[in-house]
Formats: C-alpha cells, sequence, structure tokens
C-alpha cells in the first residue's frame, strides 16, 4: 500500500526516509518535497519524491523494496502528480515488467560496522594487519627523508607521527585542505572539478573531513557525508607521490574505527571497482538506475533511440558525438507534438460548444480573463472553445485587445464565439501581458478572476479544480503551474535556477511564483490598488506580469498554492514558425527576469529572499 505521509515535507523529515543517506535526504538537496509512505510485508518505508516539470525523482536509494512494490509506487504517483517519467538511482531490485522502463545494472558497495574495534579488525588476515603496521613505519621512514630534502615534495615540513584530524561541519573544513584534496585528485586522475572549496563541499553534501598528517604535510584526506546512522564515503584520495605505502587504504581504516565508536551501523561506497571496498567485510550489492515512463508513446523516443544504435555504425556516433541519438529524440518528439496537436485543432474545430457560459444562480461569479496579439488571433478560437466547455462554467469570459488589434478584423470562427457569450473589449493602450487581469480585476472588482494564455488548450476541469482547491484555502492565489523560488546567502538565486514546475509544495507559501498563463484563480481583493497602476507597471516590469504579480501578492499578504495535479497542465496550440518566432522575439528570457527582480526589489525595498522559506 502507498500513501503520502507528509505533503509538504523538508529537511525535519529527513531523518524518516529509508535508508537514511545523503541520497535520499531530499530536504537537504531540494528543500521541500512529498515523503511517501510504503507499506510491504509488514514493514514500513519512507520514500521521498521531488516534482519537476513532467519529471519526477524517487529516495530508493539502496532501498530493498521489491519490484511489485516499486511497480504499485510507480502507479501511485502517476496517478496522483501530472508527470510523464519518473526515475530513481540504485534500488537494489529492478521495476517490473508491467511499465516501458529503463533498468540500468549498476553496483554499489556497502561495509556493516561491527560493535568495535576488534570485531573490524578481525574481519582481516593476520598478514593484512602486519602490512598495515609495516607499511605505516615505512611511510614514516619515507617522510621522515623527505623532511630533510628540500626539493623533495613537502620536504621539511614532516615531523613526529601520522595524525589523523577530523573536521566536523562544512563550515569547519579548511579551505586549504579542500585545495589539496584538488591537487592530489588532478596529479592521480586528471579531474578538475572547476569549483571552489565551498562550493565543492556544498554540491556533494559533504558534512565531514578527515586528514592524515604528518607535521603540515597531508598525505590523505576522506570526504564523508554523516547525518544519520548511515555514512556516505564520498571521496577518498591520498599524495600520488606516496601511493606504494597504501595512504588512502591506511586513513579509510581509522575513519572506519572513529565510525564505530561514534556508533555508526554502516558505510555506503558507492560503485566502482577499488580494492579497498571489498576490505573488512565489504560487500558488493547489484543495483538498478531505472527511468519508467507514464506511456510507451511517452516512451518513443528512448525505444527509438535504442532501435538507432542497432544499426551499423551508429553506435560510435552516438558514443562519440551524440547527434545520432539526439536527432532520434528530436524526430520522435516532433512527430508525437505534430500528431497529437492535429488530433486536438480537428476535435476543437469540429465539436460543437454547448452552453458556455453558467445559467445558474451562484453567490459568487468567476471571470475568465485573456488577452491576445495579432499573430495568435487565427488560433484563439481554439483557446476559447476550450474554456467554454468546462465542466465548472466561468459566468463571463472576456478578451482584452491593445492598440496593436484596432482595425484587425478578427477571424470569422473567433467572430462566432461572440454568439456563445465571448465578450470582446478594446482598451487600447500598451499593457501587454498585464492586459489579461488589469482591465478585468477594474471592471469586475467583486469576481474571482481567473487568468489564462492564449496559446493553450485546457482541460475540461481546470476551473472545477481551482475552484475545489480554493474551497480549501480560500484566501490563497490558486494557481495551475508554479515555481519553487530559491535563495542562497539571504539573497534570491537567479530565475534559472529555481525550482521549475514544481509539483512537490502542496500548502498555501509566499515561496511559490505563479505563472498565471496554465490557469490562476484570484480571489476578489487579493492585490494592493497599487498592482493595477500601469504607469508602475510600464516603468518597472512591462514584460514580467508573473514577476510582477509575485511582489504584488507578497504586498498583499496573498500566499500561492499549486492546485494540484487536479487541473493538469494544459497543451500548448501550435503557430506557423514564422508567427512563433515573432512572438520568441518579444519573450521574457531568465536573464531578462532577474533584471526586472532586482529593480522591483529595489523600489519596494524587499528582499525576495526572505520569502523563500514561508
Amino acid at each position: 500500500m502507498v500513501r503520502i505521509a507528509v505533503e509538504n515535507a523538508g529537511p525535519g523529515e529527513d531523518s524518516r526516509v529509508t535508508p537514511d543517506v545523503v541520497q535520499n535526504r531530499f530536504g537537504t538537496v531540494y528543500g521541500k518535497y512529498t515523503l511517501l509512505e510504503l507499506e510491504e510485508g509488514g514493514r514500513i518505508l519512507f520514500v521521498p519524491l521531488h516534482v519537476e516539470g513532467q519529471a519526477a525523482r524517487l529516495g530508493l536509494f539502496l532501498s530493498d523494496a521489491s519490484s511489485a512494490t516499486l511497480a504499485e509506487l510507480c502507479r501511485f504517483v502517476f496517478s496522483q502528480f501530472p508527470v510523464r517519467r519518473i526515475d530513481w538511482d540504485c534500488s537494489l531490485a529492478p521495476l517490473g515488467r508491467c511499465y516501458v522502463r529503463r533498468n540500468h545494472p549498476a553496483n554499489h558497495w556497502k561495509v556493516t560496522l561491527p560493535a568495535s574495534n576488534e570485531e573490524l579488525w578481525a574481519r582481516m588476515s593476520r598478514k593484512s594487519r602486519y602490512n598495515r603496521r609495516r607499511e605505516e613505519k615505512l611511510l614514516l621512514d619515507r617522510l621522515a627523508g623527505d623532511a630533510g630534502n628540500a626539493d623533495a615534495p613537502g620536504g621539511g615540513d614532516c615531523t613526529g607521527a601520522l595524525v589523523m584530524t577530523e573536521y566536523e561541519g562544512a563550515d569547519h573544513i579548511p579551505a586549504s585542505v579542500v585545495e589539496t584534496f584538488f591537487s592530489f585528485k588532478k596529479r592521480l586522475m586528471g579531474r578538475d572539478y572547476g569549483l571552489s572549496p565551498a562550493a565543492y563541499l556544498s554540491h556533494y553534501h559533504v558534512t565531514n573531513a578527515y586528514t592524515w598528517t604528518c607535521g603540515d604535510r597531508i598525505v590523505a584526506i576522506v570526504f564523508s557525508c554523516e547525518q544519520g546512522q548511515n555514512v556516505f564515503l564520498e571521496n577518498l584520495t591520498y599524495d600520488p607521490e606516496l601511493e606504494e605505502y597504501s595512504p588512502g587504504f591506511h586513513l579509510y581504516a581509522l575513519v572506519l574505527e572513529r565510525l564505530i565508536q561514534k556508533g555508526r551501523t554502516a558505510l555506503f561506497l558507492g560503485g566502482g571497482q577499488q580494492p579497498y571496498k571489498s576490505r573488512f567485510g565489504g560487500v558488493e550489492d547489484a543495483c538498478y538506475n531505472v527511468e519508467a515512463y507514464r506511456s510507451p508513446l511517452a516512451a518513443l523516443p528512448f525505444y527509438a533511440a535504442k532501435l538507432f544504435r542497432r544499426i551499423p555504425g551508429a553506435g560510435p556516433a552516438v558514443r562519440f558525438c551524440g547527434k545520432g541519438a539526439r536527432f532520434v529524440k528530436r524526430g520522435c518528439r516532433f512527430i508525437r507534438v505534430r500528431v497529437k496537436w492535429a488530433a486536438q485543432k480537428c476535435f476543437f474545430s469540429l465539436v460543437p460548444v454547448g452552453d458556455a457560459l453558467n445559467t445558474e444562480r451562484r453567490d459568487f461569479s468567476i471571470t475568465i480573463s485573456l488577452t491576445s496579439f495579432p499573430p495568435r488571433l487565427a488560433t484563439l478560437h481554439l483557446c476559447i472553445k476550450s474554456l467554454m466547455r468546462q465542466t465548472m462554467k466561468p459566468d463571463r469570459i472576456v478578451l482584452y485587445l491593445g492598440a496593436d488589434c484596432e482595425g484587425i478584423p478578427l477571424p470569422k470562427r473567433l467572430r462566432a464565439l461572440t454568439a456563445k457569450g465571448l465578450a470582446v473589449r478594446y482598451v487600447g493602450g500598451d499593457l501587454r501581458p498585464h492586459k489579461k487581469y488589469v482591465y478585468a480585476m477594474q471592471e469586475f472588482p467583486d469576481d474571482f478572476i481567473i487568468t489564462v494564455d492564449d496559446d493553450l488548450l485546457f482541460r475540461r476541469d481546470m476551473v472545477a479544480g481551482l475552484w475545489q482547491a480554493h474551497e480549501k484555502y480560500p484566501d490563497a492565489l490558486i494557481a495551475s503551474r508554479v515555481h519553487l523560488m530559491r535563495q542562497a546567502d539571504g539573497r534570491i538565486l537567479p530565475y534559472r535556477d529555481w525550482l521549475q514546475e514544481t509539483g512537490t509544495v502542496r500548502e498555501p507559501t509566499h515561496a511559490l511564483l505563479s505563472t498565471n498563463g496554465a490557469g490562476s484563480l484570484f480571489p476578489p481583493h487579493c492585490l494592493p490598488p497599487e498592482a493595477l497602476d500601469a504607469g508602475l507597471i510600464h516603468t518597472l516590469c512591462l514584460n514580467a506580469d508573473d514577476i510582477w504579480l509575485k511582489f504584488m501578492l507578497i504586498r498583499g499578504g496573498t500566499k500561492v498554492l499549486w492546485a494540484g495535479k487536479r487541473t493538469g497542465m494544459p497543451d500548448e496550440i501550435r503557430i506557423q514558425a514564422k508567427k512563433k518566432q515573432a512572438l520568441m522575439d518579444g519573450n521574457l528570457t531568465n536573464d531578462g527576469n532577474d533584471g526586472y527582480i532586482a529593480a522591483m526589489e529595489s523600489y519596494f525595498a524587499m528582499n525576495l529572499a526572505d520569502y523563500c522559506g514561508d
């Protein structure tokens, strides 16, 4: 049985995940996530779920859940979240055959730690214990010789015995230790991380560092992530000049002893075939990296690429340049999108519209508001028809057109919809995307306003889904599509680094930014009066209505709630390439959004990062 345990989990729930290793601690990696509860054979497993766009990631790293349970878990996620693909790494069981999937064989090493150091060393032969003492003595002799030779690496700085030092907490790990680690890796493997010491520790979730030193000279380094009873060894390296004395293995043994003293139960070593991983009872587990797809159609690019690799000569092309695989995937996506669009266009063009607007008496009014401009007028009737076919009817649908549409006759199919209830308003001016809410809120201040974009086809239950979420949280803005803002060191991260189209956060929060074209429900009077100030919009944020509304919602005290899968993601209306390019030229880039955010923060004396954790 699978169920949602915590909808808006975070770092506080990380210790509950099973097994408790950093790869499964999504609060550390993503912040907010959904914690799922699995019941299997009388035991309970907790699995984190992160949703971004149409992809979901599960924390099943080294989980021993059965293939049948994994299949049930996939069915649950596909039924509850609007995703096309689910992936996870290193589960101990493959996914069953009930799904189109990709099971990549992998491996992983684990050392179960005993209760004492004596038991640990009892796992090694007498010869191994002798060699440890012998190699350590020879290493000390070598270091003492180097100390008297100014030309030797590290010469002149080694005195006394070899000492292991532990640094607990990433903030306490000296940058010099990380830089020495970079140097060793560069010389041993030619690896260049291209990161600062702080960025490396953060990216790889390093919490502890162990060094083995003689005087001031570092001989070996171990980085680990220790957040629970299970420890993950992130990396191990050593001075390549001393490789013949096995300094890496000796520090590894000392780290195991220290972990036993701390009461840890297991050490995970990652994949690969390094000899030290089989020591001290290390066991290699067969694992699987898995991709599961909602349907064979969604997996079509994968299968096409698989077939392409069987073509003689295609393998080297894929391996060395990847162009063949990318070409196949793009071709499959092109076919899938075009076929789907052709079917949708035919359907919405031929199916008649019944009652488009609400005719029943209600205590509230719902207005759907949108705007458009000349290149999209030819296909706008398709969007309007999808809005007229809603299961929960709006009280009005209003199209606001600016000065660029004046004097341009409306297409026949669009004019025909005015008889069904479409209202067209020519407002002049040039508020660009802001037209879809400014004039509706001025004309119908007591209505619930639903904003949509003109290039989308909406599911029939879009309005009903938004209203269902509103009834649970009446004071929040309800959005079909949201991004989760992220901050670091008290400053907002660039827009491109936010979690796009997240489906993890399921409670109202200021940390979510609503992208209001996919369908957003605004309660009456949820914005401050300045939100409709055309002059201020022109000055600060003319092309980014979502950014403008984010600041206005915060200033009005209104939080944002993701409507959930109940609204579904709308489909894009395809238009001719030249027209599409004209629209893309006018669209905002992510860097442009960052400029608008900076301008808004400066004008209103606000720090958007202060609202990322609310």
